[in-house]
């Protein structure tokens, strides 16, 4: 399993259409890469421009996968010019994991 975040700024005035070009990509990024396992955009309630995507990646073919798609390098021209800060890009090593996802479903809270 690969492991890959990304954190960067917007301009206040773009959080919004930002927003929706995201979402609109990590939906075409769930339809059509299989070797994704998992993504993950968070939103910094401190510091409302910033965000963190969080991704987790099969193997290693999935992450270059990913890394050479058209559909990427089309968001990134639309989401890279909103940016005060970044995209800065670092991998993870995985220390320790679990879910709790049905608690938190059961909770209503997703």
């Amino acid at each position: 399993m690969r492991f890959v975040m990304a954190t960067y700024r917007l301009r206040p005035d773009r959080v919004d259409e930002a927003k929706a070009a995201i979402q609109e990509y990590i939906e075409h990024v769930k339809e059509t890469e299989p070797g994704t396992f998992s993504y993950h955009c968070l939103q910094s309630d401190v510091e409302p421009t910033g965000f963190i995507h969080l991704m987790s990646f099969t193997h290693e073919e999935a992450e270059a996968t990913h890394a050479t798609s058209p559909f990427l390098k089309k968001f990134s021209e639309k989401l890279f010019p909103f940016c005060v800060e970044g995209p800065n890009y670092e991998t993870l090593q995985l220390v320790s994991c679990s879910s709790w996802r049905g608690a938190a479903s059961k909770a209503g809270k997703y």
